[in-house]
């Protein structure tokens, strides 16, 4: 499948949860989702089992549609997030550099 189709998709269901739900309940919901994430995560490290891992993989895409819609709502294109995307790499690369590596 064209991932470009899957993209247009999953924006239009964005959308519709919007629209549908509104701004603060998707607000609380992305909030849910990302507190559900921190738990993953820390659970994971803690375990390493493959529960944890399988877990950890369905809250991040959770929190992966939510970051859908809060770009929806911040009026955000998908462009102007991976701007912010590669600065946040950048400070990784620049970290990186000053650990030596």
């Amino acid at each position: 499948m064209d991932i470009r189709v899957v993209r247009r998709e999953e924006k239009k269901v964005a959308e519709r949860a919007l629209r549908y739900f509104g701004v603060k309940s998707n607000l609380d919901k992305a909030i849910q989702e990302s507190a559900e994430l921190t738990v993953a995560i820390s659970q994971y490290d803690e375990r390493r089992t493959t529960g944890c891992r399988n877990a950890l993989i369905s809250e991040m895409a959770d929190c992966s549609v939510m970051i859908d819609v809060l770009k929806l709502i911040l009026g955000l294109t998908d462009e102007q997030f991976q701007v912010e995307r590669a600065t946040k790499y950048q400070g990784v690369v620049e970290r990186l550099a000053m650990a030596g590596e």
